[in-house]
């Protein structure tokens, strides 16, 4: 019994301690009225490809530079650079991936079925 209780509690103290997608990135973004979609929409157009979306982004988060951004001066000049987030490689990987799977142009496509031939 004592042994359940102190597994649960490891397991809740570790799921505390991560912070979720939405506390580390989202709460910030609309604070700041930062279009999340508009950012994801310009890697789209950049990288094309998820793992180079991904890649791009977590360099970027990772050590941010004006070099590095995919926004305009002008983005920068309102919204400043980002700060560098202090995230492990696991974490910051899993923001990444959420943001890619919540601005997915793919979930928001829809395609006319083929109608049958007679």
């Amino acid at each position: 019994m004592v042994r359940a209780v102190l597994i649960l509690a490891i397991a809740a103290g570790a799921m505390s301690a991560s912070q979720s997608f939405e506390e580390t990135c989202i709460k910030c973004h609309q604070a700041k009225e930062i279009p999340n979609e508009v950012i994801y929409k310009r890697y789209l157009l950049k990288y094309s490809s998820k793992i180079k979306i991904r890649e791009a982004i977590v360099s970027y988060l990772k050590n941010p530079m004006t070099q590095k951004s995919i926004m305009p001066p002008q983005f920068i000049k309102i919204f400043g650079l980002k700060e560098a987030l202090k995230l492990s490689d696991a974490e910051l990987n899993r923001h990444v991936d959420e943001l890619i799977n919540r601005y997915s142009i793919k979930k928001k496509l829809y395609i006319e079925p083929k109608e049958e031939q007679k």
